[in-house]
């Protein structure tokens, strides 16, 4: 799964076999499922905030913390830090759930950090991290150069999008350190192919990545002085997808 779709979520089916097996070997992998937003009652279970820890800590001063600004450790009240990280106050309450659901993703990396090292995968996909990274960027340019499906709504469209830059991150942070600028070479390069336009379109989020990988961060609302801007699915007025 992390190799041969490495811009997609875990999916749910996968997740409940492999907690299946995890109950017989006795791994402690603490996975987590991918939540529905219509009947998120508001409240996450332990296994969340076990796994928001878990996440914090070992992707403590890698790229992915730093761009998704994660704290130190797992927050008291795991809901309302997703609330208020997402800014989903006042929101309908749809919208308001994909925003608190989209924060426990970035949070708990959504079992990306669990199967990498409780299963002792790492230094396997360490090897192949910046390709994988790599397979993320083209495969979601390839999604934003098309239309969406028709009957894929704003929203599936644009989760779609923010899962495959999210994971993208997380391979760049277990890669070994020169895969980075070698990354960020690269995704130029495949801009330059790129029609004005979409440049366009996509060049916030970009100046966004460099200027994370060159030690700087976002403000509040997730945009840097220079015009760039944090992709996640869920904006602080609205949906990223452009």
């Amino acid at each position: 799964m992390l190799t041969r779709f490495p811009d997609t979520l875990t999916p749910n089916t996968l997740i409940r076999e492999l907690a299946a097996l995890d109950e017989v070997a006795g791994l402690g992998l603490g996975l987590t499922y991918e939540l529905a937003a219509d009947i998120f009652a508001g409240r996450f279970s332990p296994a969340y905030s076990e796994a928001v820890a878990f996440g914090c800590d070992v992707m403590r001063g890698t790229l992915y913390a730093r761009y998704f600004d994660l704290p130190d450790e797992a927050p008291a009240n795991l809901a309302l830090a997703c609330r208020m990280r997402g800014g989903a106050g006042g929101r309908v309450r749809n919208v308001g759930n994909m925003m608190i659901i989209e924060q426990a993703q970035i949070l708990t990396t959504h079992n990306l950090a669990q199967l990498t090292h409780r299963l002792e995968l790492l230094p396997v996909l360490s090897e192949r991290a910046a390709d994988l990274a790599g397979t993320c960027l083209v495969r979601l340019l390839g999604r934003l150069r098309h239309p969406p499906p028709e009957h894929w709504s704003a929203g599936r469209a644009s989760r779609t999008a923010a899962y495959a830059w999210r994971q993208m991150l997380f391979f760049l942070s277990i890669a070994p350190a020169p895969a980075l600028p070698a990354f960020l070479e690269r995704s130029a390069a495949l801009m330059e192919r790129e029609d004005r336009e979409f440049q366009e379109r996509l060049a916030p989020v970009l100046t966004g990545l460099r200027v994370v990988a060159a030690g700087g961060g976002f403000d509040a609302r997730g945009r840097t002085d220079d015009g760039g801007r944090r992709l996640t699915a869920w904006g602080p007025t609205d949906l990223w997808l452009p």
